[in-house]
């Protein structure tokens, strides 16, 4: 073994052969696993970790995002059925007076703002429940590439917005890495 030199530096004299592959390698790429098991930098099974495992937090996180989001549903919901009392309430306003819109006007406002909110957030919601659960099972990549990209509408609801951010981003960078899509490709071929 004197005479042989490392698959990875010509110019370096080997040291050891990795257990797996049985190419010669040197002092410095030498890896140890936990174990105690000897391998070369292509063979280790801890060099460059996957980032797959990350999938189910990004599952679980979708999930509770989701969730959230049908609670915005709901408070669009309970905006729109507030907005008639609101109006009735305002009508009475002397501050209003000078304002062009009028009560009737504001009133009409609150029904598109709370109404918007309610229908994007219960159509996000149940879009991010299903990605969350495709992520924790590694199905349905396109689905979760969708509510990612999708949720981001979820910024007008304020609220779930800058976790709608994070999350995107996060999830996008994930999704983008070449171990991840293997991770995917892997689970559709069983």
């Amino acid at each position: 073994m004197s005479d042989a030199t490392c698959a990875f530096h010509p110019d370096k004299i080997s040291a050891d052969v990795c257990s797996r592959c049985g190419d010669f390698i040197c002092l410095e790429c030498r890896r140890f696993t936990p174990e105690g098991a000897l391998y070369c930098p292509k063979c280790n099974p801890n060099e460059g970790a996957s980032k797959a495992g990350q999938l189910k937090i990004l599952g679980i996180l979708l999930i509770v995002h989701g969730g959230l989001l049908l609670f915005m549903a709901l408070v669009g919901v309970a905006g729109v059925g507030m907005t008639g009392a609101i109006t009735a309430q305002m009508a009475g306003d002397p501050s209003l007076a000078n304002n062009p819109m009028g009560a009737e006007g504001l009133g009409y406002m609150l029904y598109a703002v709370y109404g918007l909110i309610g229908v994007v957030a219960l159509v996000l919601g149940p879009l991010q429940i299903w990605a969350g659960i495709c992520a924790m099972r590694r199905r349905g990549r396109r689905v979760i590439f969708a509510a990612l990209v999708g949720g981001l509408a979820a910024l007008i609801t304020v609220y779930c917005g800058p976790t709608t951010l994070v999350l995107a981003i996060w999830g996008l960078i994930l999704l983008s890495r070449d171990d991840v899509r293997r991770a995917f490709e892997a689970e559709a071929r069983k």
